[in-house]
């Protein structure tokens, strides 16, 4: 019940889909949520962060972040609306570094060592993601 508790009213992170993945201020957050679990869970204060994430039976807080991001551009790209689809391919095409959700994407590709259309095909229901998370 506490694990549920705690996934419920600290991991929602709305709107963490369009956040700059390059921000230092995510990673802040990250630590913030793991400092939150290991109280809960009346851990030690050193206890690994890989030991928090399984014994709270979550993703990684910024693979979260990233798999959240790249559904959003993978369901822009697909989206019914031609702007909307246009857009976001234009970014992802063409001005890379200039569209947020673009730099999102390469920081993504880097991280994940995938293209950048394979992270953000919306198809893939998140199984191609989960086996890059790093868990």
């Amino acid at each position: 019940m506490k694990n549920e508790l705690y996934k419920v009213y600290c991991s929602s992170l709305y709107g963490c889909e369009l956040w700059d993945l390059n921000n230092v201020i995510i990673e802040k957050c990250c630590v913030e949520w793991r400092k939150g679990a290991r109280r809960v869970w009346k851990l030690p204060r050193d206890a690994k962060s890989d030991i928090v994430y399984c014994i709270a039976d979550v993703t990684p807080t910024f693979d979260e972040i990233c798999r959240r991001s790249l559904n959003f551009i993978g369901k822009c790209r697909n989206s019914d609306s031609q702007i909307v689809r246009f857009i976001v391919n234009c970014g992802l095409e063409y001005s890379c570094m200039h569209f947020s959700v673009a730099r999102n994407a390469i920081f993504c590709s880097q991280r994940y060592w995938k293209s950048v259309h394979k992270l953000c095909d919306s198809h893939n229901d998140g199984r191609l993601f989960r086996q890059f998370c790093l868990l």
